[in-house]
């Protein structure tokens, strides 16, 4: 990946010129989900594979529903249904029209199978951070943890993700996810706790921690 002295890695604005699924193709052909992927794939194996669609597909269109940022699966799944282009992006085949789109309880179930295998999604996640820090010098300089110049809560399928970003890249350092009744401050601490342990790096360079405490706080 070619990088240019003293700019940032890339500009948002070139990668929102992309289009929406010349971006999902981005980030489909870039994560190194390999090891997510198998890990789901032997559990269907062990399961006898109750469910017809391929996990690479499913997984596929979970990664799109979060590109896209599609609040639940049945908004995904709608979309998904109207838009041939994005299936095929996805993999599913074309020729089977509708009938390749997963059904509304295949769906939930494959997503509670990620969920039982946060470890993968993390690893690879931190994976990522360790290659921008490799990349970037001064990533890491200035964190935030709340929505002024990122939005830090995401709603996805009944799940909800904090991020903890670097506020000069936009790009994420740390993240937890949890059910939306979670305490915002625990959760923004337990958030610099895994930054501490999984990238000491980053705690090093870090010059500043921009944070807003919940509206919700009762003092």
């Amino acid at each position: 990946m070619a990088t240019v002295a003293q700019k940032p890695l890339f500009g948002w604005d070139q990668i929102e010129a992309l289009g929406d699924l010349k971006r999902l193709r981005l980030v489909l052909e870039n994560l190194p989900d390999e090891p997510v992927v198998s890990k789901l794939e032997q559990d269907r194996e062990r399961d006898r594979g109750r469910d017809r669609y391929p996990i690479r597909l499913m997984w596929n269109a979970l990664i799109a529903g979060v590109v896209f940022q599609h609040p639940t699966a049945e908004s995904l799944l709608r979309e998904l249904r109207r838009n041939a282009q994005l299936r095929q992006v996805c993999g599913f085949e074309l020729i089977k029209g509708l009938k390749a789109v997963p059904n509304f309880w295949a769906f939930p179930r494959f997503l509670a199978n990620v969920m039982r295998h946060l470890e993968f999604i993390e690893a690879m996640y931190h994976g990522l951070v360790y290659g921008l820090i490799e990349l970037l010098p001064d990533f890491g300089a200035s964190l935030a943890i709340d929505g002024t110049a990122w939005q830090s809560v995401k709603k996805w399928f009944g799940f909800v993700t904090r991020l903890l970003v670097d506020s000069h890249y936009d790009l994420p350092v740390g993240f937890s996810v949890t059910t939306a009744n979670a305490s915002e401050v625990v959760e923004a601490h337990k958030v610099l706790d895994q930054l501490e342990e999984q990238h000491p790096q980053i705690v090093e360079r870090c010059q500043e921690v921009a944070a807003t405490a919940p509206t919700t706080m009762g003092s």
